[in-house]
This record gives structure tokens, sequence and C-alpha cells, in this order.
């Protein structure tokens, strides 16, 4: 029963971190790639 219960409670965190940094990443790639659309148009704007 205590096994168990805490391998449910390891599962259910790890899912949680799982998903948080499936989420986090997916928003630094998001962010890096208008970085990169950004930083591509003031150069050739620049130019």
């Amino acid at each position: 029963m205590v096994i168990g219960h805490w391998s449910l409670v390891i599962g259910h965190w790890s899912l949680v971190i799982g998903h948080w940094s499936l989420v986090i990443s997916h928003w630094s790639l998001v962010i890096g790639h208008w970085s990169l659309v950004i930083g591509h148009w003031s150069l050739v704007i620049g130019h």
C-alpha cells in the first residue's frame, strides 16, 4: 500500500514536471523563432 501510494505520488509529479518542461520549451522555441525573425528583419532594414 505505502509503495503504491508513493509511486502514484512520484508518477503524478513526474507528469506535472514533464508537462511544464514541455510548455517552457514550447515557449522558448516560439520566442527564439521570433527573435530570429526580428533580428533578420532589423538586419535587412539596417542595410
